[in-house]
Protein backbone atom coordinates (compact mmCIF):
# COMPACT_ATOMS: atom_id res chain seq x y z
CA UNK A 1 0.00 0.00 0.00
CA UNK A 2 2.74 2.39 0.57
CA UNK A 3 5.11 1.39 -2.40
CA UNK A 4 3.43 4.36 -4.21
CA UNK A 5 4.41 7.13 -1.70
CA UNK A 6 7.96 5.86 -1.46
CA UNK A 7 8.28 5.78 -5.33
CA UNK A 8 7.02 9.55 -4.90
CA UNK A 9 9.31 10.35 -2.17
CA UNK A 10 12.17 8.66 -4.15
CA UNK A 11 11.38 10.49 -7.02
CA UNK A 12 11.60 13.87 -5.67
CA UNK A 13 14.11 13.32 -4.14
CA UNK A 14 15.79 12.14 -7.08
CA UNK A 15 14.93 15.41 -8.81
CA UNK A 16 16.31 17.62 -5.80
CA UNK A 17 19.67 15.92 -6.23
CA UNK A 18 19.83 16.53 -9.91
CA UNK A 19 19.14 19.74 -9.13
CA UNK A 20 21.76 20.09 -6.90
CA UNK A 21 23.96 18.79 -9.06
CA UNK A 22 23.21 21.24 -12.23
CA UNK A 23 23.34 24.08 -10.04
CA UNK A 24 27.10 23.07 -8.57
CA UNK A 25 27.97 22.57 -12.30
CA UNK A 26 26.41 26.08 -13.21
CA UNK A 27 28.21 27.95 -10.25
CA UNK A 28 32.15 26.04 -11.40
CA UNK A 29 31.65 27.27 -14.70
CA UNK A 30 30.58 30.70 -13.78
CA UNK A 31 33.42 30.40 -11.19
CA UNK A 32 36.08 29.54 -14.08
CA UNK A 33 34.62 32.23 -16.54
CA UNK A 34 35.16 34.96 -13.66
CA UNK A 35 38.41 33.61 -13.33
CA UNK A 36 39.33 34.09 -17.33
CA UNK A 37 38.12 37.60 -16.77
CA UNK A 38 40.08 38.61 -13.99
CA UNK A 39 42.48 37.56 -16.02
CA UNK A 40 41.43 40.10 -19.07
CA UNK A 41 39.94 37.30 -21.15
CA UNK A 42 36.37 38.40 -21.53
CA UNK A 43 33.45 37.63 -23.39
CA UNK A 44 31.80 40.62 -25.01
CA UNK A 45 28.73 41.57 -26.55
CA UNK A 46 28.43 44.49 -28.27
CA UNK A 47 26.04 47.06 -29.42
CA UNK A 48 26.44 50.13 -32.29
CA UNK A 49 24.66 53.02 -32.21
CA UNK A 50 24.61 55.81 -34.44
CA UNK A 51 23.82 59.22 -33.88
CA UNK A 52 24.22 62.83 -35.04
CA UNK A 53 26.60 65.09 -32.90
CA UNK A 54 23.81 67.45 -31.95
CA UNK A 55 25.13 70.29 -32.79
CA UNK A 56 23.23 72.30 -35.76
CA UNK A 57 25.82 74.03 -37.71
CA UNK A 58 27.67 70.89 -38.29
CA UNK A 59 26.95 67.67 -40.37
CA UNK A 60 28.45 64.67 -38.60
CA UNK A 61 27.57 61.92 -36.84
CA UNK A 62 29.22 59.62 -34.08
CA UNK A 63 29.12 55.76 -33.33
CA UNK A 64 28.63 55.02 -29.93
CA UNK A 65 30.40 51.10 -29.25
CA UNK A 66 29.07 49.79 -26.00
CA UNK A 67 31.18 46.67 -24.82
CA UNK A 68 29.59 44.55 -22.00
CA UNK A 69 31.17 41.34 -20.71
CA UNK A 70 28.76 38.51 -20.21
CA UNK A 71 30.35 37.40 -17.38
CA UNK A 72 31.16 40.49 -14.88
CA UNK A 73 29.31 42.96 -16.78
CA UNK A 74 32.13 45.26 -16.91
CA UNK A 75 31.76 47.70 -19.55
CA UNK A 76 33.43 49.91 -21.85
CA UNK A 77 32.01 52.83 -24.36
CA UNK A 78 33.69 54.28 -27.34
CA UNK A 79 32.61 56.83 -29.76
CA UNK A 80 34.23 57.40 -32.47
CA UNK A 81 33.37 60.02 -35.34
CA UNK A 82 31.50 58.19 -38.40
CA UNK A 83 31.52 59.13 -41.58
CA UNK A 84 28.15 58.09 -43.73
CA UNK A 85 29.67 58.02 -46.80
CA UNK A 86 32.11 54.90 -45.94
CA UNK A 87 28.55 52.69 -45.38
CA UNK A 88 27.40 53.71 -48.44
CA UNK A 89 29.99 52.84 -50.77
CA UNK A 90 29.52 48.59 -49.75
CA UNK A 91 28.10 46.79 -52.27
CA UNK A 92 25.77 44.06 -50.74
CA UNK A 93 24.65 42.28 -53.67
CA UNK A 94 27.63 39.81 -53.70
Amino acid sequence: MFKWIRRIKEKKLAEKKAQAEREAYHRRVHAEALERCKSGEHEWEYEYEIQGDGDPNIEGYIEITRATCRVCGESEITIEPYDKSDSQDIDYTT
